[in-house]
C-alpha cells in the first residue's frame, strides 16, 4: 500500500508540474494565482515552484508591491535559457530553418532553396542550421529538433523504418531527440497554438500548395488514426472530366499549373500562376472551377464530421478572396452554419507548430526524469 501510495503521489506531483507549465506558457503568474487557479494550497504551490525553479524550467520574471502591504508579489515565467528548439520545415523547392526557446520566441531563422528532399540537399540543410545555431550567439543549449516534410511520414519511426531525413539530424547532432513528422501536421499544431483553431475544439487544415494535405483536430488534438497518416486530404476524391478523379490530381497547385501550361502551350514556374490568374481570363476560370471542385470536398468533410472549422493553408491564399467565396459557395450549402478562413500564419505555421510541439517535448521529458 505505501509504495502504490507512493506511486500515486509521485504521478500527481508530474501533473501539477504540467499544469503549473501550461499555465506559465500563457502569461506570468504569482504563486498564489496559480495556486488559485488550480485548486492546490500556497505551501503545495510553494513547493512546486522551488522544485520548478531548482531544475531552472522557470525563472523570476517580476516582482511587485502589494498594495496596501509591504510586501512584493512575485511572478514566475519559462526560464527562456532552459534549451533550444531546432525546427526544419522542407518541402518543394524550399527548407524554412528557425531556432526558437521555450517561451515560442523566434531566436533566428532563414530560409533556402532545395530542388528536392534528397541526402545531399538534407547535408546542405544541416549545414545551414548549424550555421544559424553558431550565428544565434545564445549561450544555451539545444534540447530539440522538430523536421516536417511533406508526403506520408510515420511518427516515431525506429531502426531500419527510420527515415533518412531524420537519421542525418541524429547523426550530426548526437543525443538531441529528434522528432519528424508531417508537413500538415505541423502547420496544424500552429493553427492550435497560434492561429485560427485556436479556440477550437473540433476542426480541419487543408494544406493546398504543390500538394494536398492537413490534418483533423478532434477534442482539442490531433487525430493521427491507426498508423499514423491521418489527413492526407489529396486522397479524397472530386469529379473531373465527367470521372472520378483524386483532389490532389485536380485542385492542388501542381495540377493548376499544369492546365495553365497547357493554355499558354509552354512550361511555367509557380509565380507564373499566380500572376496568370489575374491577368489570363482562361486561367483565372480554371483556377475558380477548381475552388468549386474542393468547396465540395471540404461540404463532405463538414457534414461527415460535423465540423465548422477549417482552415486553408499554403501558397493558395494567393488566389485572394475571389478563390475562398468560391469554395464558400459549396460550403455554405451545408445544414450547419461552417467557418472556412485561411491561415493567419502564412508560411510561419510550421515553424509555429514545431516550436510548440517542441516545448511541450522538451518540458514534459524533462519533467519525467
Amino acid at each position: 500500500m505505501e509504495r502504490a501510495l507512493g506511486k500515486n503521489q509521485s504521478y500527481c506531483r508530474e501533473i501539477n508540474f504540467e499544469l503549473v507549465i501550461d499555465l506559465l506558457r500563457k502569461e506570468p503568474r504569482s504563486a498564489t494565482q496559480l495556486a488559485e487557479t488550480l485548486k492546490l494550497s500556497n505551501a503545495t504551490m510553494s513547493s512546486i515552484v522551488k522544485d520548478l525553479l531548482e531544475l531552472g524550467m522557470i525563472d523570476i520574471a517580476k516582482s511587485e508591491s502589494i498594495k496596501g502591504s509591504g510586501r512584493k508579489q512575485v511572478f514566475y515565467t519559462l526560464n527562456e535559457k532552459f534549451g533550444l528548439i531546432l525546427v526544419v520545415n522542407m518541402v518543394h523547392h524550399r527548407a524554412d530553418i528557425a531556432i526558437t526557446n521555450i517561451k515560442e520566441e523566434n531566436i533566428i531563422n532563414d530560409s533556402m532553396f532545395i530542388d528536392k528532399i534528397t541526402e545531399d540537399s538534407t547535408r546542405q540543410v544541416i549545414l545551414k542550421a548549424n550555421e544559424l545555431l553558431f550565428n544565434s550567439h545564445v549561450n544555451v543549449p539545444l534540447k530539440n529538433i522538430i523536421i516536417s516534410i511533406s508526403g506520408l511520414v510515420k511518427d516515431k519511426t525506429e531502426g531500419s523504418e527510420k527515415h533518412f531525413v531524420q537519421a542525418a539530424f541524429e547523426k550530426q547532432f548526437h543525443n538531441v531527440p529528434t522528432y519528424l513528422t508531417n508537413d500538415g501536421n505541423l502547420i496544424t499544431y500552429g493553427e492550435l497554438s497560434k492561429g485560427a483553431l485556436a479556440n477550437c475544439k473540433n476542426g480541419a487544415v487543408i494544406l493546398l500548395d504543390y500538394g494536398i494535405g492537413g490534418a483533423f483536430v478532434i477534442d482539442k488534438d490531433l487525430f493521427k488514426g491507426d498508423n499514423g497518416y491521418s489527413g492526407e486530404m489529396g486522397e479524397l476524391l472530386c469529379e473531373e472530366n465527367e470521372k472520378l478523379d483524386y483532389l490532389e490530381d485536380v485542385v492542388s497547385l501542381r495540377a493548376l499549373l499544369a492546365k495553365a501550361e497547357a493554355v499558354m502551350g509552354k512550361k511555367l514556374k509557380m509565380e507564373d500562376l499566380f500572376e496568370l490568374y489575374h491577368s489570363n481570363p482562361e486561367v483565372h476560370q480554371i483556377v475558380l472551377d477548381s475552388a468549386s471542385k474542393l468547396g465540395k470536398s471540404i461540404k463532405s468533410l463538414i457534414q461527415v464530421l460535423d465540423i465548422t472549422n477549417v482552415v486553408l493553408a499554403g501558397r493558395v491564399a494567393k488566389f485572394g478572396e475571389e478563390y475562398l467565396k468560391e469554395v464558400e459557395k459549396e460550403t455554405s450549402r451545408t445544414t450547419q452554419k461552417s467557418n472556412v478562413v485561411y491561415s493567419p500564419l502564412g508560411d510561419k505555421g510550421q515553424i509555429i507548430g514545431g516550436a510548440f510541439i517542441g516545448v511541450d517535448y522538451i518540458l514534459k521529458k524533462s519533467l519525467e526524469k
